[in-house]
């Protein structure tokens, strides 16, 4: 008598991995590379019959940080799988220091074009720059701020420069004047020169004597 077994063929493990990635704040995704642990009969992934998916939440903007690699999806007939998530490592990107230079000018004049400076990483882009100084500000220093304008770079800092305003040099002169003795004395006429701003003797705080 003669009895039949049976050969019961399960499906074979087969993992699929992520893997650990890493860029930098600011470029681009990387292209995901799955690995597989597992395979059979010299088989490739050309054997499942569904590919699998791989999703991270992270994208080129995204802060420094670790964020998840997952890994779903994939059918095959002999092959039982399971995954193992990876990770994306994503690093502060170059720094870049922008600066505003600093300048000084005279009262009453416009403001000089204010430029700037980089250090650091190539910037992509033109930082905004601004100063509420006018030609009517008074004397002082003020602020040149630096702001983002169309700045696309992600780690950058700011450093804002300064404009000190100078007194304008103003000249009093008294002039010549002739008499013969025994005369009255001549009235002394006092005239102004570098006045700006349409300015006139009535914003002295002081007026000048004649002696």
């Amino acid at each position: 008598t003669y009895v039949a077994g049976t050969l019961t063929i399960t499906k074979a493990p087969l993992t699929i991995a992520a893997g650990t990635y890493t860029k930098k704040q600011g470029e681009a995704m990387p292209e995901f590379t799955l690995t597989y642990t597992g395979f059979k009969n010299n088989e490739t992934k050309d054997v499942l019959t569904k590919q699998p998916e791989v999703s991270c939440l992270a994208n080129e903007a995204s802060e420094p940080g670790e964020y998840p690699v997952s890994v779903s999806g994939a059918e095959a007939r002999n092959y039982d799988i399971s995954y193992t998530n990876g990770k994306l490592i994503v690093t502060a990107a170059d720094l870049v220091t922008i600066t505003a230079k600093s300048y000084t000018r005279e009262y009453g004049e416009d403001n000089p074009t204010f430029d700037f400076t980089v250090e650091g990483a190539t910037l992509d882009g033109t930082p905004e720059i601004i100063c509420e100084a006018t030609a009517t500000s008074p004397v002082g220093t003020y602020d040149i701020l630096i702001k983002q304008g169309t700045v696309k770079n992600y780690n950058v800092t700011y450093v804002a420069g300064t404009l000190t305003i100078t007194k304008a040099p103003l000249n009093i002169a008294v002039g010549t004047y002739t008499k013969k003795q025994g005369d009255p004395m001549p009235e002394f006429t006092v005239t102004y020169t570098g006045f700006k701003n349409n300015e006139t003797k009535a914003v002295l705080t002081k007026r000048p004597t004649v002696t």
